[in-house]
């Protein structure tokens, strides 16, 4: 069990982190919004979940994002030019969707 000045800590630790406000997510047709995401996120796999619309321009935002994975689903539209800026991008899959340009 820890005391509080470890509890303190933690969360001084948790705050530390620069977080994106929010993201809807459609899924089986319930509208899911996650709010206060943390920047350090390193992986996003949400294939062959059906979800539509845009890409959203603020996935530029997670800057540690390391694997992008969105295939089959149903995006459209252009490819968001943010994604040219996730400098530690090793692995970006938009596979089997509706978009179109460049990343």
């Amino acid at each position: 069990m820890m005391n509080s000045n470890e509890e303190r800590g933690k969360m001084q630790y948790l705050h530390s982190f620069n977080y994106e406000d929010s993201v809807m997510l459609k899924m089986k047709g319930l509208d899911l919004k996650f709010s206060r995401i943390p920047t350090v996120v390193t992986t996003i796999d949400v294939s062959n979940n059906n979800l539509k619309g845009e890409i959203p321009e603020v996935i530029g935002n997670l800057v540690s994002l390391q694997c992008l994975n969105l295939t089959h689903n149903n995006f459209t539209g252009h490819i968001s030019p943010s994604l040219a800026s996730l400098s530690k991008l090793k692995s970006l899959d938009l596979s089997s969707n509706k978009l179109v340009g460049r990343a």
